[in-house]
Formats: C-alpha cells, structure tokens, sequence
C-alpha cells in the first residue's frame, strides 16, 4: 500500500517534495492508474501526450540505439572475422612462396585487396651490393624519418609529413593526405609495407592496426627465411 504524502496542515506540497514522495513510492502509478489519464507533457514535436505515451517513446527510443550499437557490433565481428579469414589466407600463400620477390607480390596483393589503397608501397633495405632489385632501398634516411616506428614496432596511421611521404611513396602522382606505415622489423630493420590515399579521412589514427601489424609480421618473416636461404 503506498504511503499517503504528509505535509502541515494549510501548507501546499513543493515540486521538491513531489518528486522525493514519488521516487519514495514507485508503485504510485499502478496503484491509482486514473491519475495517469490526466497528466501530459509537453512534448518539442507531438504536443501534449500522456505519461505512458511519453514513456514508450523514451523506451522505443532506447530500443533504437540499442538495435543500432549491437548492429555495429555484429557488422564489427563480422569485419574481424573477414581479417581473420584473409590472415589465415595469407599465411598459407606465404607458406608457398619460395623467393622475396613471390613474398613481396602476396604481400602487394593483400593490401590491395582488403584495403582498396591508392597508392601501396613495399619497400627492403640494402644489405650488400647483391640486393639489386627495385624494391630494395638505402635503409639510413628511411630510418632516421620512422626512428619511433622501428624502435616501438607500432603502425603509424594518419597524417604524415610531406617528407615522409615523399621517401615511401617514390611510384605515385597521387597526392597523399593520408597513410599507414608497417615497419618490418625482424631484429633489425628490414624496409616497410606503406598504403597511402588522397583523402584524409581514409587513414586516420583511430583505426584498427591489429590486421596490418600482423601482416607485417608475417612478411617480416618470411622475408628473413628466403634471404636466409638465398645467402646459402
């Protein structure tokens, strides 16, 4: 049974002590159910509705954002669970290759593929004077620009500085606003994997890095294998 408000004899209930009383007693409502058809709120769009009216609205719109996060979070998984599939892929094809040049073309490949990039560059450096092929560059200037990215083993994503871009992106006319730089690290610096895009927008700090991170890795490896094997 709810309790009856008490207030002096002759002094009228504050909004205050309304809204205390009726937090006090939640089954108000249900218990004087006819109180409800004479309340209305206004309302920014719909006029004055009622109380229940109000109610399922607010609940109808919990449900929305609700519908709308747990979408985003299966689309999410779904995404993860596409990476992973084309990790696995990868691993497999990099399993067949049996030379750096089949390894670096897998790795092209990929980037192209699950990242649609505009501009994608691989890049190893110079070890002696053997290492002749296009992709092979002079590891100093490189490494003195992505110092933090060798020392730390992370990605860099976003916006990187016009001479940055410059030493990764040597193939391209594209105007780079936007890039992803996987350093490959294998106790040392080997060279690096780069996707880069005019819009800005495309790359951004806040993505995900776990999928090129490993990708990374894996050619970072089996790049090392096959140089182990030619020097033989």
């Amino acid at each position: 049974m709810t309790a009856q408000p008490k207030t002096k004899a002759g002094n009228k209930l504050t909004s205050a002590e309304v809204i205390d009383w009726l937090h006090n007693n939640p089954e108000f409502f249900k218990e004087q159910p006819e109180v409800l058809e004479h309340l209305e709120l206004e309302h920014q769009t719909d006029g004055a509705v009622s109380l229940i009216e109000h109610q399922v609205s607010v609940l109808r719109r919990r449900n929305t954002n609700l519908n709308s996060k747990l979408n985003e979070l299966i689309e999410r998984a779904k995404d993860n669970h596409r990476l992973s599939d084309q990790l696995h892929q990868l691993s497999l094809t990099l399993l067949e290759a049996n030379t750096v040049d089949s390894v670096l073309s897998v790795a092209r490949e990929q980037l192209d593929t699950v990242f649609d990039a505009e501009a994608v560059s691989i890049k190893l450096f110079k070890t002696g004077n053997k290492d002749k092929a296009p992709y092979y560059v002079n590891a100093r200037d490189i490494s003195r620009q992505f110092s933090s990215a060798y020392r730390t083993h992370n990605c860099l994503c976003g916006t990187l500085s016009k001479e940055q871009n410059d030493l990764i992106f040597t193939d391209t006319d594209i105007e780079i606003k936007s890039s992803v730089f996987i350093p490959l690290n294998e106790g040392r610096p080997i060279g690096f994997l780069a996707m880069g895009s005019a819009r800005q927008s495309r790359f951004t700090p806040s993505m995900g890095v776990l999928f090129i991170k490993s990708l990374g890795e894996l050619v970072g490896r089996a790049v090392i294998s096959h140089q182990d094997m030619q020097d033989q």
